[in-house]
């Protein structure tokens, strides 16, 4: 469920602390600072809001945001295929797409709904990174574990970013402006981002003799 907002000057601060932190403490983590509250924040969802979106947005919505392709393939540097079936049936995709259908399919559908379906699933991608990269930099030596931290601390620095321009430039700029669509849209992005990075160091771990073990429980 959504956490309590958070505004943009605080986000960026914790981010930054967090990478400090991490630097001088190879074992801290780096957190996605959890900037999809942002989405929320630019924009309540008001009661007017909560009209049942159309038809045809529905269909949309649902067919932007399921998972788990059989002929998808993940990873790039596992060439065994075994680490992209342990992916395609990790049990965060299989929540969500069950979790996704009767939200999408719902009559009683509305766009806070999908907000909230989107930023539930950021928030547990969130949460699988944080163990995910504790547990790579377990393994490394201490070279290793310095250039991933410095990887961390990039990625990280995208991600606030490529928030901060998207909601600047396509909520904030009446112009352009994606309405209330736009809203799902953009938390379902921050969610593929960190979902997509955990991917990533799932196969470094991979690589290093781990599981793909995911903590989440479905």
């Amino acid at each position: 469920m959504m956490k309590t907002k958070i505004m943009l000057s605080t986000l960026i601060m914790t981010a930054l602390v967090g990478c400090t932190n991490t630097a001088n403490e190879d074992t801290t983590e780096i957190s996605s600072p959890q900037i999809h509250n942002k989405v929320q924040q630019t924009k309540k969802v008001s009661s007017n809001s909560n009209i049942t979106a159309s038809k045809n947005n529905k269909i949309e919505s649902k067919e932007n945001y399921s998972y788990v392709d059989s002929r998808e393939s993940y990873g790039s540097y596992d060439l065994s295929n075994e680490f992209t079936k342990l992916i395609q049936s990790n049990p965060i995709d299989r929540a969500y797409n069950k979790e996704a259908d009767e939200v999408y399919d719902s009559p009683n559908y509305s766009t806070h709904k999908g907000i909230q379906l989107e930023g539930k699933y950021a928030d547990l991608w969130d949460k699988e990174l944080n163990a995910i990269y504790k547990k790579l930099l377990a393994k490394l030596n201490p070279k290793e574990k310095k250039l991933l931290i410095e990887s961390q601390k990039g990625w990280l620095q995208y991600h606030l970013k490529e928030s901060d321009f998207v909601q600047e430039t396509f909520q904030g700029n009446s112009l352009n402006n994606i309405g209330s669509q736009g809203l799902i849209n953009m938390q379902s992005a921050i969610k593929h981002r960190l979902r997509d990075r955990t991917i990533q160091l799932f196969e470094y771990d991979y690589m290093l003799g781990g599981n793909a073990k995911f903590i989440y429980r479905n």
